[in-house]
């Protein structure tokens, strides 16, 4: 007989597959100084989803103002994954920098706009595009 956790447990297997890839992140500046963040696999509760603030504020007390963050490996992100982000944008912000998200695939971008945040928060299609857009302000 099937409980209702073990449905459960074989409905996320379903769902989400054992085999997508978990948080990763990288980064790198050029040496124009612009930070380009590279986020993949799902972004949800945990520690690992912390580390995206950790490392801009590392990034910011080095004296970095501008970051592209490229979304285009993100699988799924839960409305923890969402929070990590506001506080992203607002340490960036609050430091007189600014932040635009690139390559955001349409399931993810849909949650920016059910909450509306993708009015906060700035996009671009691609790197070269958020990277004009940085340079034209």
């Amino acid at each position: 007989m099937w409980s209702a956790s073990r449905i459960a447990r074989s409905l996320r297997r379903c769902l989400w597959p054992m085999s997508e890839k978990s948080f990763e992140l990288g980064y790198q500046v050029d040496a124009d100084g612009l930070v380009l963040m590279k986020v993949s696999g799902a972004v949800q509760l945990g520690e690992e989803s912390a580390e995206i603030v950790s490392r801009v504020e590392e990034l910011l007390r080095q004296g970095h103002r501008r970051f592209v963050v490229d979304l285009s490996g993100v699988t799924r992100m839960d409305s923890t994954g969402l929070g990590r982000f506001i506080a992203v944008l607002n340490l960036v912000k609050e430091a007189g920098g600014r932040l635009i998200l690139v390559g955001v695939r349409e399931h993810i971008l849909k949650s920016f706009r059910v909450t509306r945040l993708d009015r906060i928060f700035a996009f671009a299609p691609n790197v070269e595009e958020a990277r004009r857009q940085l340079e034209s302000v």
